[in-house]
């Protein structure tokens, strides 16, 4: 089978009620779950916070892990507060022919309003992802049979979903973080999503916010610097007319280092071939560059 029947195939395929309602009630249970995660965090934070007021030094805290969830708590100081990086669900499960594998971080802390915001916009970009990667499966499950597999063959794929996050940051000033959605069948389909925090504010951090008023002007001549270096014969990245790096904007996604240094990320395909792999740029900032 060719490519052009291949997509052809893909067309015409579209979820089934019975899919979506299954993704639906999935969904629903690990809701369930997380409101009663976050009702035992929430106690474990009040006890938290009570001891250090009475002790009035820091503590290290043992949690108790559940089989289904992991607390796995890191303290980052916020004006003498206690903001935590916390695994909020850290489940398996082996369902129809996938295994899906989650590890999804949240924070906990006294500005309620703020770690709730971030709580739910990763909750949200997680169950998206999951209900879109079990549609993708069903429909490649779909073109694989129409064109001659067998359920046997199917199977023997041990297709796998994977959710798991990375500390970038953390000191006194900055918290960052990245969110990753992986499928092990392809590589078109991935989330990457970053979180990067002024924990002196409570506010998400933006390249102004760490280079200056100057910002765009600064990131682009260091990342066309970077690139004739890494790149001296023009070979690896493409060429803007090609859709390579035309310049940077306020949606370029980045996180910090662990210097606090903001390192700009390119997704593969983006500005080079995707078996390049992701393209990082570390930006010097105002305070480093001095």
């Amino acid at each position: 089978m060719n490519r052009e029947e291949y997509n052809r195939l893909m067309d015409q395929v579209s979820p089934s009620p019975e899919l979506v309602n299954r993704t639906r009630e999935r969904i629903r249970q690990e809701g369930e779950k997380r409101r009663k995660t976050a009702q035992r965090q929430h106690f474990q934070f009040s006890l938290f916070r009570r001891t250090l007021a009475a002790a009035a030094a820091m503590l290290v805290i043992s949690v108790n892990i559940s089989p289904a969830f992991g607390e796995m708590l890191e303290k980052v100081p916020l004006l003498g507060q206690a903001v935590q990086v916390v695994t909020v669900r850290n489940w398996f499960s082996q369902e129809g022919d996938s295994q899906t594998t989650v590890r999804q971080p949240g924070l906990s802390g006294e500005d309620a309003s703020w770690t709730m915001n971030v709580n739910e916009e990763i909750q949200a970009t997680v169950d998206r992802y999951l209900a879109e990667a079990n549609q993708r499966l069903e429909e490649y499950k779909r073109a694989f049979l129409a064109t001659g597999g067998s359920e046997e063959e199917f199977s023997s794929h041990n297709f796998q979903v994977s959710v798991d996050y990375e500390i970038k940051c953390q000191n006194d000033q900055y918290l960052s973080y990245v969110l990753y959605g992986r499928e092990n069948w392809t590589g078109g389909y991935q989330v990457t999503q970053f979180y990067n925090f002024d924990l002196t504010t409570g506010q998400s951090l933006t390249l102004e916010n760490l280079l200056g008023e100057q910002w765009k002007e600064l990131a682009e001549q260091s990342v066309r610097q970077q690139m004739a270096q890494k790149d001296p014969d023009g070979t690896l990245y493409f060429a803007p007319e090609e859709g390579g790096f035309t310049g940077v904007t306020e949606q370029t996604p980045f996180y910090l280092d662990e210097n606090g240094k903001p390192v700009l990320y390119f997704a593969p395909y983006t500005i080079a071939p995707g078996g390049y792999g992701p393209q990082t740029f570390s930006i010097e900032t105002m305070s480093t560059a001095s």
